[in-house]
């Protein structure tokens, strides 16, 4: 039979010459289709939606006389720009650190019976198909990666690069693929899902992704300005205890000599007096400094608005169980398909 000359006709034909064989191959198929998905536990996916407010420029707005006046120069301010823009927030979110802090929170499974942290949920406390628990038995026969930890000569344990178990980034791997970030284009609107065996899980992972990542941005943008501030604040403290000191020492030496006429003490009380004010405006012109500064952090503050907060599910998102079958009888009745027609060709 030639390839280029089979019509919907001789295919029609096929099929009515070996329906036995089809019917058989679908009653095997339909069995092991239900029989592996009924063996994947269900999952359920929560969701919540930010919306990021922007600022324009640097958000300083009126702020700017003020900033020329302490020798601000606000247009450098104006030509910074982020390195942390939102494409980079999936793979934040994907990140080792990230993760890490993630599986310490505690987390209640829906029924209550279970209070734990998330990594001792996902390790001990959840299903697993029997395939997967099969594979995990046999690797356990094998000896394991252990954690390496550097010691210092003198017996304390010192920072450096940590070696993960292997479990532990198995463990990375599986949480990084269960929680997602989005963010559309168009709107800017960003979406956080985290899925998990557990509804009520589900929906704390989602909560708790979005406050470590605004955590996150908000140290990251409001770092420089923080520690800016902080040394502001610092020396108008310092300017203001010098002032105060100077106008005791002015105000106490002109007491005492009221009814002066020597020159030396007009000299010492116009000397005094001249400190006094130059300490006057160093104060005055570091309060304006951090009179800036606090303004800068404030524009530098990330805002996000929840659209729509975390929701228990009501409905698991997985196993599509219906959707595995259909797709087993389809491929196996295509595969079979193919098998009996290069079969007739050879054949004929």
């Amino acid at each position: 039979m030639n390839l280029s000359k089979f019509t919907i006709t001789d295919f029609i034909d096929l099929l009515k010459a070996n329906k036995r064989r089809y019917f058989k191959a679908a009653g095997i198929t339909f069995v092991l289709a239900v029989i592996y998905a009924f063996s994947i536990p269900k999952e359920f996916t929560a969701d919540t939606k930010l919306a990021p407010e922007f600022t324009s420029g640097n958000g300083l707005g009126s702020l700017g006389g003020l900033a020329s006046m302490a020798g601000i120069d606000l247009s450098k301010m104006t030509a910074e720009e982020d390195a942390l823009f939102p494409d980079l927030y999936p793979e934040i979110i994907q990140s080792t650190e990230f993760i890490n802090n993630l599986l310490s929170m505690q987390v209640t499974t829906s029924d209550g019976e279970l209070t734990t942290d998330l990594k001792d949920y996902l390790t001990n406390h959840q299903s697993r198909t029997w395939w997967a628990a099969g594979f995990k038995a046999l690797r356990d026969l094998f000896p394991k990666r252990q954690k390496i930890q550097v010691v210092r000569a003198d017996g304390e344990a010192c920072d450096g690069p940590r070696i993960y178990s292997e479990d532990e980034i198995s463990l990375f791997k599986g949480l990084g693929k269960a929680v997602t970030l989005k963010q559309e284009l168009k709107t800017g609107i960003i979406t956080i899902t985290a899925t998990t065996q557990d509804p009520l899980i589900a929906a704390l992972m989602v909560d708790s992704v979005s406050s470590q990542l605004q955590n996150y941005i908000f140290s990251y943008r409001t770092h420089k300005a923080a520690v800016d501030l902080a040394y502001a604040e610092k020396l108008c403290s310092k300017t203001k205890a010098e002032y105060e000191d100077a106008t005791r020492a002015y105000s106490n030496y002109a007491d005492q000599h009221l009814n002066a006429t020597r020159e030396s003490a007009n000299t010492q009380r116009e000397y005094l007096r001249n400190e006094m004010d130059l300490k006057f405006q160093l104060y005055t012109q570091y309060s304006q400094q951090a009179a800036v500064a606090r303004g800068r952090l404030q524009a530098r503050t990330p805002v996000y608005n929840i659209i729509q907060p975390p929701v228990v599910p009501v409905k698991k998102s997985a196993p599509k169980r219906m959707i595995i079958v259909v797709l087993w009888e389809i491929i196996v009745f295509c595969g079979m398909s193919v098998w009996l027609v290069l079969h007739k060709e050879k054949e004929s």
